[in-house]
């Protein structure tokens, strides 16, 4: 008897980051995609492992939470990032234009609602387990860090174009809030930005919330939440994870949390870019 799963469900995949920041064709295979990077200086990820349509078939994830990903800073900030909102909207513009043409192609199929999940659902369960299924990936559409919505109608015209999650906040400070490796509540905006977000029905996503914004934000939304990709601050001590009594204040909510494979969000003490996993004593089995 097969033990394959029929389908896996990630819950946060950059697509579009990877495509358009990265310049990478994800319908290439991963080895011609890291063999074209070879020499690259431009970005720290080069070569290195990375999602692409024919691998996400072969592991049958059928169905994948995808971001748009684009943050604003201000002229004193050390983080990458773009000088406006403004800038940072036209980014996730152009981000949402390669969803389409994806779309457009048959690799990715977005879905907006109840009825269209449940038919790609079937689809991609109905599909023989003896090789790759060759239908398009289903997608909902999320926004990783919120500096990009200029004002609440930016929102609304997200959600036209079939936003269904938000993370309000990203790395550091931002226009709504405070993330990860930062510290303070939620700012004006971002209390404005849960409103707009309940009335529309767009999930929270708590991943990356600062511990006072993570307070803030559950207070003042009662809409649907999840947590894309975060895990437990017992394994890692870092507030890019969740402590106990977050993580049992989101279960009393009903929220769904994914689980993040990252290493430094997995043990104590990795250090980014310098450690390695046998350092850790990590290691991946078949």
């Amino acid at each position: 008897m097969s033990h394959s799963p029929r389908l896996i469900f990630d819950i946060h995949l950059d697509l579009a980051y990877n495509a358009i920041d990265f310049n990478r064709d994800l319908r290439w295979t991963q080895e011609r995609i890291r063999r074209r990077e070879l020499g690259m200086a431009d970005q720290v990820f080069r070569t290195r492992g990375t999602v692409c349509f024919p691998e996400m078939r072969r592991g049958r994830i059928g169905l994948c939470v995808a971001t748009l990903l684009a943050r604003s800073v201000d002229f004193f900030s050390r983080m990458p990032g773009w000088m406006s909102p403004q800038q940072a909207w036209a980014h996730t513009q152009a981000q949402l234009a390669w969803y389409r043409e994806m779309e457009a192609c048959g690799e990715l199929l977005q879905l907006r609602d109840r009825g269209a999940l449940d038919r790609h659902l079937a689809a991609w369960l109905a599909a023989p387990l003896e090789s790759p299924p060759r239908l398009p990936i289903g997608y909902v559409l999320s926004l990783e860090g919120a500096d990009s919505l200029v004002t609440p109608g930016h929102l609304e015209r997200s959600y036209a174009e079939g936003l269904r999650a938000v993370g309000p906040v990203h790395y550091g400070p931002g226009v709504h809030g405070m993330g990860t490796d930062a510290e303070g509540p939620l700012t004006p905006r971002g209390r404005d930005l849960l409103r707009e977000m309940e009335r529309l029905g767009i999930i929270l996503d708590a991943t990356h919330l600062s511990d006072e914004s993570f307070r803030d934000a559950l207070d003042h939304f009662s809409g649907p939440i999840w947590a894309s990709h975060s895990n437990c601050r017992t394994l890692a001590d870092w507030n890019r994870q969740f402590n106990d009594d977050q993580i049992r204040e989101l279960i009393g909510r009903g929220a769904v949390i994914g689980m993040a494979f990252d290493a430094i969000m997995m043990v104590h003490g990795w250090t980014h870019q310098r450690s390695k996993p046998q350092d850790f004593q990590l290691r991946i089995e078949k």
